[in-house]
């Protein structure tokens, strides 16, 4: 099989699109991965995290993400096969280093280890250090939560976003996700500490369309609506005011020097191939059995659902539902892949249908 080792991975995003069958994608993503000297149980973790997030309505954060993996195994700036150790621990955090290699094994692994101390200790906080692009948090967040616990994850990702009308990029991205379960089913929220997320800004950048008002300014720090523009400046924080460079420089911190990461505008590696990945990212694992009882838990959980869902609330849903719904479609219909993800992945053209968006 054969690939593309290009820096602009995106290019493609806005483009028509292969429709693929789910199961056979997850195995032609490891079968590339493998090709690259990763080892299987590493492969079937990020394929299926790759492939989970492309169900879930985050292709960027899923299978479109593979083309800059591969690239960056084929450079020797992500490593196939590393040695992750736990550098720094007590009774109820740790410190994971990824030594330079694949996000979603690693991830897998801070949450195994933060669910195993919040089982004894009642919390349990990892940061990791050190490891590739974790893909959609919203899976990690809802890892994290299980049917007992409460789940945050944040993650670091390299300057995009400026501090108000400024022209240099401080703060990545930087996405928050949390979780919490409930009897019908866990409420997952994902979402971007930017005024819009840059897999947005790069499909409109491939697209030409326009990005909203308040999103973005160009490389001298004026407003500006052209996608393409703005990846020469910057995105703007969420709401694009005080409030928002907040909440960037609180993930940036979390994600960053409080478990031993870069600082917000020291990240690298999370978007171009040839630098290694060095940013952080942060798990908190509560146990709820440990701060409350879990039926108590439950019902006010339900109540609030209850209350959110009356029509004098306003329109507001608890996020999750909508990830099922294009989780369910996705798993009747399949999976549409840019044409580049589709010759990457090398399968049978016979399994593949070209489409339109």
């Amino acid at each position: 099989m054969t690939a593309t080792h290009d820096d602009r991975w995106w290019e493609g995003l806005g483009a028509r699109t292969v429709r693929v069958d789910i199961d056979e994608a997850r195995r032609a993503s490891v079968r590339v991965l493998v090709s690259y000297a990763v080892p299987r149980s590493d492969a079937e973790i990020t394929a299926r995290h790759l492939v989970e997030g492309s169900v879930r309505g985050y292709p960027a954060h899923g299978l479109e993400r593979l083309p800059q993996l591969v690239a960056m195994l084929h450079r020797g700036t992500l490593n196939p096969a590393p040695r992750r150790t736990v550098v720094r621990r007590s009774s109820a955090l740790a410190v994971l280093d990824g030594d330079h290699g694949l996000g979603p094994p690693a991830a897998a692994e801070a949450v195994a280890l933060g669910r195993s101390m919040a089982r004894s200790c009642g919390v349990g906080v990892v940061g990791l250090r050190a490891a590739g692009h974790q893909g959609a948090l919203g899976p990690w967040a809802e890892q994290c939560a299980g049917d007992d616990c409460f789940g945050l994850v944040v993650s670091a990702s390299e300057p995009g976003v400026v501090a108000g009308q400024g022209t240099r990029p401080i703060f990545g991205t930087n996405p928050i996700a949390y979780a919490w379960p409930t009897g019908q089913g866990p409420v997952v929220a994902d979402f971007s500490t930017a005024a819009t997320t840059r897999s947005e800004l790069l499909r409109r950048a491939e697209t030409g369309d326009p990005l909203p008002p308040g999103t973005a300014v160009d490389g001298h720090g004026r407003p500006t609506r052209d996608a393409r523009a703005a990846l020469e400046g910057g995105l703007l924080p969420l709401r694009g005011d005080h409030k928002g460079v907040l909440l960037s420089l609180l993930a940036g911190m979390l994600a960053g020097p409080v478990v031993d990461g870069p600082a917000p505008h020291q990240v690298a590696g999370t978007r171009k191939p040839d630098t290694p990945p060095d940013k952080a990212d942060f798990f908190l694992v509560i146990n709820l059995g440990a701060t409350t009882d879990m039926s108590v838990f439950q019902a006010r959980s339900e109540a609030l659902r209850e209350v959110l869902a009356c029509p004098d609330a306003g329109s507001f849903v608890l996020p999750g539902k909508r990830a099922r719904r294009r989780s369910a479609a996705a798993r009747r219909e399949g999976l549409n892949v840019s044409p580049a993800v589709a010759r990457l992945l090398g399968t049978e053209t016979s399994q593949w249908q070209e489409t339109r968006p």
